[in-house]
Parts: structure tokens; sequence; C-alpha cells
């Protein structure tokens, strides 16, 4: 079995004994019944550290595939998978991979596999859907059985009492404890502290977590310097902290293990981390229109595209989803565009325009795409009568 870092599970600030969980044993349970496992929670809650610790005891023996979310449309194409531990660390990047089946989970239950992901609760519930406006990989989502880890109140209690000092005991206490011993709290110190010491990068950080409040994961330096003067209170900021300084103290390592910003899969990109991303959206500020207007400008692939406009619906931004599912729309890929169809001309319909709600569903239609060309011929079928009448 892989080391813990390769399992995804997030640096510690401090060594401490494994402490059970108190969903443990009904996640093992998902499991030794033959389904796909996906936990939820806050980041640093211990989704990963719990679920490789379910999987070190229980399937020791099993080899582990840990893929890579674009390398899996080809793995599931080039082979069959059998008898192995797949492991589906931040399960949203593969929701949004290009090429992947609907099915792609049965496929793997099918080859008596044992499948394991992890997801944070704010990324699953933007999978969830609005209305009848649904993401392509719903279908796959829904074939996980979800489990979620919270930190209540008795079990932080008993987790805190089992700590081997009082500093500890007291910071389990206070924050629980997968955020205590990977050092959460001293990442929001940090940006908190930075107010007047490092206001451009305070603003970068904000500006990277909007970027994935929106639906997108890294952003390039250059974009992110461009969206950062949008969160820049004058009163801070006299110019005098640099691109370069801003970028480098909010990717540096506090206590070695926690970062604000943290590099992307691209070169030249950022990701705003989990633990920030959480703490930040709890606040609920407005997203400025520069980050809506740049993202769309962006060329981006189908799927992102998708999520993207699934986005600006949320917010109650319909110019921008439009533009985007028509975007996808004619994209031609198999799966993305009949559900971007689709999504548009319940969009147009909501907006009162009948005609170009008809032109989305027809294309939905003649996709023969076998979910999405029902929906829409029923959809149509209900514009057309409420027309007549």
């Amino acid at each position: 079995m892989a080391d813990l870092g390769k399992l995804g599970v997030h640096p510690a600030t401090r060594q401490v004994p494994y402490q059970p969980r108190d969903i443990e044993s009904e996640a093992q349970q998902v499991l030794a019944d033959g389904h796909a496992l996906l936990v939820l929670g806050e980041s640093m809650a211990g989704k990963s550290r719990m679920c490789a610790h379910i999987i070190q005891g229980a399937y020791p023996n099993h080899r582990l595939m840990n893929p890579l979310p674009e390398k899996l449309p080809e793995l599931l194409a080039a082979t069959r998978i059998e008898g192995v531990v797949v492991w589906l660390d931040d399960l949203e990047r593969y929701l949004n991979v290009a090429g992947l089946r609907p099915d792609w989970v049965d496929v793997l239950l099918d080859g008596q596999n044992i499948v394991v992901a992890t997801m944070r609760s704010r990324a699953h519930d933007a999978f969830m859907p609005t209305g009848e406006v649904r993401h392509p990989q719903l279908p796959a989502l829904r074939r996980f059985q979800a489990k979620r880890l919270k930190d209540t109140a008795d079990e932080t209690a008993r987790l805190a009492a089992a700590m081997p000092d009082p500093a500890a005991a007291a910071g389990v206490a206070r924050y629980g404890l997968g955020a205590y011993i990977g050092g959460g709290p001293y990442a929001v110190e940090r940006f908190e502290d930075a107010r007047t010491s490092h206001p451009l990068g305070q603003a970068m950080v904000r500006a990277a977590v909007d970027w994935r409040r929106i639906g997108l994961e890294a952003i390039s330096t250059t974009t992110l310097a461009k969206l950062a003067p949008a969160y820049l209170n004058s009163r801070h900021h006299d110019g005098s902290e640099s691109t370069r300084d801003a970028l480098n103290w909010a990717r540096a390592r506090v206590f070695e293990v926690v970062q604000l910003l943290e590099s992307g899969a691209e070169p030249d990109s950022v990701r705003a981390t989990d633990y920030m991303l959480d703490h930040l959206s709890a606040e609920k500020e407005p997203i400025p229109d520069l980050v809506w207007e740049t993202a769309t400008g962006t060329p981006l692939p189908a799927a992102d595209a998708l999520t993207l406009a699934m986005g600006a619906y949320r917010a109650n931004r319909p110019q921008i989803a439009a533009a985007l599912w028509k975007r996808v729309a004619g994209s031609g890929h198999a799966d993305q565009a009949p559900v971007a169809a689709f999504n548009l001309g319940v969009l147009e319909q909501e907006q009162g325009e009948v005609a170009a709600a008809r032109a989305a569903y027809q294309l939905a239609i003649d996709s023969g795409h076998a979910d999405q060309a029902p929906r829409a011929a029923f959809n149509l079928g209900i514009l057309d009568r409420s027309r007549a009448v």
C-alpha cells in the first residue's frame, strides 16, 4: 500500500497516534457490501486519513491504483481493471474530466474493485442538480454511497481527551483533530495578519479562492495579477509589494506543512488550497464581475466550461451561463454537448425565449444521447403544448 502522502493525507504539524472516527465502521461496511464509498467533509476533516486507515487494515494485500484524473478514461478503455483498490481523492477532479462514460463507476465495481473516494462538502454541493439543470457526471456521483465526516461535539471531546498533552487537547477541542494537526488555523492566522504587511498577497489569495468558487481550479499567475487589484484596499496598499513578493509570501509553507496558494498543474499557475477555500467561502462575499468576465473569456476545455456555466446559473448570471452552454453545445462532445444543449433549453425557456429554447432542445434531441435526448423531447413537447393552449 502507498504511503499516506501519496494517498492525499495532509502533512501534520505534529505526529499523534491515529484516532478512530465515529463513522469508520459504517464506511468500512459500505466497502464490504461491494459499494463505492465516498467520504464527505470539510478540508482537513480527516477524510483521506480515515479512508487510508480502512484500506490499510481491511485490504492490506490489494494493489492500489491512484490514477491521474485525465488518465482514467484511457485506463478504462484500454484494460479491464480487477481486484484493486481504486483511490479517488478529491473526486471532483475526476467528475470534471472529459471522456468518462457516465457508467464508469459501475465498470470499476463490476471488476470486483474496492472504490474509495473523498470530496469536500462544498464541492459535492456544487454537483447537485438545480431544478432540471444537472452535470453529466451526476449519475456517476450517485453511484457512490456517501458518508459524512463531521466534527461532532461528542467525537471532538473524545479525540481531545486522547491527545498526549494539554496543548494538543486544547487545539483539537477548538479546531477539530484534522484541522489542528494539519495546520489549518496557522494558515488562517497568516492570512489575517497580512492586511497591512502583504495586502497584494492577501488579494491574490482571495482572487484564487474566488476562481475556485466559480468552478475552476488552477489560475495562471498572469491572470491572478490582473484580478488582484479588484480585491485591494487602497488604504493598505501603497504599491511597494511586487507581484513576485506577493506570490512568494502566499506560496510559502507555514510550519513546513500548509500554504495559502499551492502550485497548479500547469506551469506558472497556482491554486488556492482547500482549507483557505473553505475558510473564505464561509464569508459568502460576492464574487467580483471581473472574475466572471475573465473566466468566461478564457479558452476552456468543454468540461471546465460546463462546470463554469453551472456555477453561473446558480449565481443568477444567466447571460454567462447561456454563452458557455452555447459554446459547449457546439463542441461536439458526445456527453457534454447534449447536456449543455438541454440545460440551455431550460434556461432559455425560463427567460421566455421560446424559439431559442426550442432550438436548444432540438439540438439535444438530434444528438441521440440516451439520457438528454428523451428529456429534451419531453420538455419540447410540454413547451409546444403550452404554446398551443
